[in-house]
């Protein structure tokens, strides 16, 4: 489900207790209910089961998820998805957060195969742009402004920054 799952169980929880609270229906409440609960997986389930690396924490999505995400603009298949996020952490060096960030990685995409969903307003270390150009000329990879799915308001720090998503496939290593 990753953070965009839980916006999108977010925002249809409010829809479905507007709907419930406009109409009086208690039945509009069920799917409010069960909204609700999708949401509050996220924090129960996904986040204990979240990869952390140095600098990149990795939230398990499901693939269909995943594939509703990126619509089509990804061939290929993967059995596993992830949304990759990165912690920058105050008073370290730029140029070592961004080293620590290239070598997770470069870690991840010799280690791991499968699809790795992005959504960032923090810059993207050079080697993963080329990576993603190249793969994105083979239609393993895309780079767009924007964001994936409309996001729930207070659940994320401001920023001034312009939003960019994208996704790249990584396949197993042939031997």
């Amino acid at each position: 489900m990753g953070t965009k799952g839980r916006d999108a169980a977010l925002w249809l929880t409010f829809v479905w207790a507007a709907i419930a609270g406009g109409t009086g229906s208690k039945v509009a409440l069920v799917p409010a209910v069960l909204c609700a609960l999708v949401f509050f997986r996220h924090h129960l389930w996904e986040l204990p089961r979240a990869e952390k690396l140095d600098y990149v924490l990795l939230l398990p999505v499901n693939r269909y998820w995943a594939r509703l995400l990126v619509r089509g603009r990804i061939r290929g298949t993967w059995e596993r998805a992830w949304e990759v996020h990165i912690r920058y952490r105050p008073g370290v060096a730029v140029r070592e957060q961004r080293d620590s960030v290239l070598r997770d990685l470069r870690y991840l995409h010799g280690k791991r195969p499968g699809l790795y969903l992005w959504e960032t307003a923090t810059s993207v270390p050079a080697p993963v742009k080329k990576l993603i150009g190249e793969k994105g000329r083979n239609g393993q990879a895309f780079w767009l402004p924007g964001c994936f799915w409309p996001r729930f308001p207070f659940t994320y720090s401001g920023t001034r920054k312009r939003l960019r998503h994208g996704a790249l496939l990584v396949t197993p290593e042939r031997r």
